[in-house]
């Protein structure tokens, strides 16, 4: 049996991030308007859609948040780790431990570098929950 790629019918978590959470739904709410649905149902598919936007921006700031509070910590146990470079003018540091600092530096700048996008993703979803 051969495996077929489908797409997905809603947003994938990579969405949110990029800004596009509800395209998913403003394309069905269109498609939906098309109909000229008369006005109760209208009116109920309406609510039901903004129901559906106000449950995936919930839950996109919700994984937003929870990637953030992941990487905040990772960032403070690393610079925890990296203390002992306040020492480095007191005693000599064998070079393989300096080159260990130097990776997590790096691990630490692109953890930092997540962060901040993510940041910047709740602010935006948090800012499109009070323009509403």
């Amino acid at each position: 049996m051969e495996e077929r790629e489908f797409e997905p019918l809603g947003p994938t978590p990579a969405d949110a991030i990029h800004g596009r959470p509800d395209d998913f739904l403003d394309r069905v709410q269109r498609a939906l308007s098309a109909l000229d649905l008369p006005c109760a149902c209208q009116d109920k598919v309406d609510r039901t859609i903004l129901a559906l936007e106000q449950w995936e921006t919930q839950k996109v700031r919700r994984r937003l948040v929870a990637d953030i509070l992941e990487d905040f910590s990772r960032l403070q146990a690393g610079l925890s780790y990296l203390g002992e470079l306040q020492l480095l003018d007191r005693q000599p540091v064998p070079a393989e431990v300096l080159k260990d600092h130097a990776e997590s530096l790096k691990f630490l700048a692109d953890t930092a570098d997540r962060c901040a996008r993510h940041l910047d993703a709740l602010a935006q979803v948090d800012g499109k929950g009070s323009e509403r």
